[in-house]
């Protein structure tokens, strides 16, 4: 163990210079069990900043370290595979497994209409490149920042197996995503801090990071229905664990979310986004189905396992049915049978075992 990010990349340097791109690594020591870099510019069209050193290392801003660490932070066991790269997310059709629990913290440089045209969401409203079409995945993305009023019509998140994240703060909301989401969670939160051991930023801002603490929660509900049941498996396209169907997973996700959450995070609301006090029993008009962290776990599990759920309003209800009804108004003359077809097998594909540790 090395005191310093510096001395921990010096001492495995050679190892971090023969990296190569669209190759996935294992990293033993961690709960990293697969890391790849695409090397592919961003969604702006703007090449990532690459180190000489060592290519696959450009995290510069904390982006990725921040989404990744928002997961651990509600989940620490996960397991975890990490992309690099832009929102095509082309790496993924080699990754090693198919993950259970997908989490995507990118997206089109701007709000509707320019992002219809976007070509790193093609296909539009399939999410093919990005994994959100294989039916055993449960994909979660960020439901974007900045935009003037949220929208159903947004090409790359309208589809119905896509669960949008968006941000928010105890008895505050925010009307500043691009899309109307499904589940809320912190708009600024602490994260992890790129080339540090073990230093933390107090305040990282933006709906990417929303997302993955929505990921983190479901994985670690997953697990736990996961050990209740002595189960090793995987998810299929229909169950995620021998009892528990992914139908059931999500309606258990859906109310187990509060619309009054407590203060977890010791952060004021951002001036990022555009917030409005809550309207007493008009939460759903900007959560969705409500606000999600771990805190939420034990509700998760009680309602997966034993039907033990939380109940919530006629007015939400119908609310969140209608949002969903809209979507699948969106895609199902598009798709057939209403899905998003079978995901394409993955390419075969070589573990390579990284030394770094």
């Amino acid at each position: 163990m090395y005191d310093t990010y510096e001395e921990a990349y010096a001492a495995d340097l050679e190892v971090w210079q023969s990296l190569e791109i669209d190759q996935w690594y294992w990293i033993p020591g961690t709960n990293i069990i697969g890391a790849v870099c695409d090397g592919s510019t961003n969604a702006a069209g703007t090449p990532p900043p690459v180190s000489d050193e060592a290519p696959c290392i450009h995290d510069e801003h904390g982006h990725g370290t921040g989404t990744t660490s928002s997961v651990l932070s509600e989940a620490p066991n996960a397991l975890l595979l990490v992309h690099e790269g832009n929102s095509g997310a082309s790496a993924l059709a080699s990754a090693p497994v198919t993950a259970d629990i997908q989490s995507h913290s990118w997206g089109p440089p701007a709000p509707l209409p320019l992002h219809a045209g976007d070509p790193v969401t093609q296909p539009l409203f399939g999410l093919a490149d990005q994994g959100a079409d294989r039916e055993e995945t449960i994909f979660f993305i960020a439901a974007g920042n900045g935009a003037p009023f949220p929208t159903i019509v947004d090409s790359s998140r309208v589809h119905p197996r896509v669960q949008i994240v968006g941000g928010g703060f105890p008895g505050k909301a925010t009307t500043s995503s691009w899309s109307l989401f499904d589940y809320a969670s912190w708009y600024c939160r602490p994260t992890a801090i790129p080339r540090s051991v073990d230093g933390v930023r107090p305040s990282y801002c933006g709906t990417s990071f929303s997302a993955p603490t929505v990921a983190g929660t479901a994985a670690a509900a997953l697990l736990q229905l996961r050990q209740a049941e002595g189960y090793t498996g995987r998810s299929t396209a229909d169950m995620v664990t021998p009892t528990v169907s992914r139908e059931a997973f999500i309606d258990a996700l859906r109310s187990a979310a509060t619309y009054a959450p407590g203060q977890r995070f010791d952060n004021e609301a951002s001036s990022l986004g555009t917030e409005v006090d809550h309207v007493e029993g008009q939460e759903h008009l900007f959560w969705g189905y409500g606000f999600l962290d771990a805190s939420r776990v034990d509700a998760i599990v009680a309602c997966a396992a034993e039907d033990v759920c939380p109940s919530k309003s006629t007015e939400a209800e119908t609310w969140n049915e209608a949002r969903q009804e809209a979507r699948r108004l969106q895609t199902e003359p598009l798709l057939p049978n209403g899905s998003g077809g079978e995901a394409p097998a993955p390419a075969p594909t070589a573990f390579v075992e990284d030394p770094a540790g």
